[in-house]
């Protein structure tokens, strides 16, 4: 007995069925299709975020976190401003209290603003 997945019904050939598809398309369009972020992935997205920072871990890898968290709100349709990330990149980095004058100096910048 033959099973066609419903979800990739448009990618089968008759003859060839999958075997011409990439992966990467069929992956990318049940994502885009049929892939939701849950309330769930949505809160541990949070808290990676929110995650302390402090070196030796490098500033890109705060960053990346950032970034990363905000394409998973994205995906999921929760708007997250730049400012967001700004203001908790600056947090985390205020807050392990190795930055002190750097953070002071930045916010006499954002003062003047």
């Amino acid at each position: 007995m033959v099973v066609h997945n419903i979800y990739l019904q448009e990618f089968s050939h008759p003859i060839t069925k999958f075997g011409n598809i990439e992966p990467r398309i069929i992956i990318k369009h049940l994502q885009t299709n049929y892939g939701t972020v849950t309330v769930q992935e949505l809160d541990a997205n949070d808290k990676r975020m929110k995650t302390p920072w402090s070196p030796p871990e490098t500033i890109e890898i705060l960053f990346n976190r950032l970034f990363d968290g905000k394409r998973v709100a994205k995906e999921a349709s929760d708007t997250m401003e730049d400012s967001d990330l700004t203001r908790s990149g600056y947090n985390m980095i205020a807050n392990n209290g190795i930055f002190q004058q750097a953070c002071y100096e930045w916010q006499k910048l954002t003062r003047n603003y």
